[in-house]
């Protein structure tokens, strides 16, 4: 479900540029946005290599194509991982080192790590293995090896960088209560940008748009709602026909 976060990035971009451009003219603009367009720029590298030499990417198995080593291994506990990347030949001897397998650093040089990655794999998993996923991760970075957790995402709620970032911002929202709400992932000072109100309800702010902002009657308004045109109810297309029929 990318589309929808980006998309909704780029629709947040756009209409902050076109409140900007009425603030300046007084004019209102149309925003045309396309989710496919917006998720173009994760193909990027792949529609660069084939627009240039024909290159056709193929499945990965989750192997990054330039550094070696470069994955998800198993750690202690249960379902516990840790994503590791040796991203250039000294970070490799650094891990060697680390998970004491000297006979590995006859693999210097990337292509010879990338021919022997089940090898590596191997060695990779059983040091992983015998340690809890923080530990491994903190044995990894202190050595110079990019190194992270692969936390379920209600984990992430007690991530120690998040929890320092205070990136979580709790909030009361409507039907579900209290929650996490993410901060914004920029700011202006040492403090995220507050969350000044809850992402709104399913036709929460209907009059309020409709009738304070465009001027339309309570009567109009609710014309529109007997008609099933607004409304604070899902509605699945099904439903739809057959209220019709």
């Amino acid at each position: 479900a990318y589309g929808d976060p980006v998309g909704g990035l780029a629709g947040m971009a756009a209409l902050m540029a076109a409140l900007l451009h009425a603030r300046r003219t007084g004019e209102g603009q149309h925003i045309d946005l396309s989710q496919i367009e917006c998720m173009m720029q994760m193909v990027g590298p792949w529609a660069l290599a084939h627009s240039a030499d024909g290159t056709t990417a193929q499945r990965s198995a989750g192997r990054h194509p330039d550094h070696a080593p470069s994955g998800v291994y198993p750690c202690g506990g249960d379902d516990a991982w840790i994503s590791i990347a040796v991203t250039n030949d000294d970070a490799w001897m650094r891990l060697t080192g680390l998970i004491a397998r000297s006979d590995l650093a006859r693999l210097a040089e990337r292509g010879a790590r990338q021919a022997a990655a089940h090898e590596i794999d191997v060695a990779l998993s059983d040091w992983t293995r015998a340690r809890a996923p923080d530990e491994a991760m903190g044995a990894l970075q202190a050595a110079g090896v990019a190194a992270g957790v692969v936390r379920r995402p209600l984990d992430l709620l007690a991530d120690p960088q998040l929890v320092a970032r205070d990136f979580w911002l709790w909030t009361e929202r409507a039907y579900i209560g209290r929650h996490a709400q993410p901060a914004a992932a920029v700011r202006d000072a040492a403090a995220p940008y507050p969350v000044r109100w809850p992402s709104p309800t399913l036709g929460e702010y209907n009059r309020v748009v409709l009738g304070e902002l465009l001027g339309l009657p309570d009567a109009e308004i609710d014309e529109l709602a007997r008609a099933g045109v607004i409304g604070d109810q899902l509605v699945v297309a099904g439903d739809a026909e057959r209220g019709a029929a």
